[in-house]
């Protein structure tokens, strides 16, 4: 995963979740990832 600025990227579908958190952290801040991530955990 690489941010630079405003640009994330990945490398394949097995990124995919970890994408995922990082644009919603990008996008509403830490703690609505976390809000996210936490019952992921949990699974």
């Amino acid at each position: 995963m690489v941010q630079d600025g405003n640009v994330i990227t990945s490398r394949g579908p097995g990124t995919a979740l970890e994408f995922a958190l990082r644009l919603i952290e990008a996008l509403a801040g830490e703690g609505r990832r976390k809000e996210v991530e936490l019952p992921l955990q949990r699974c």
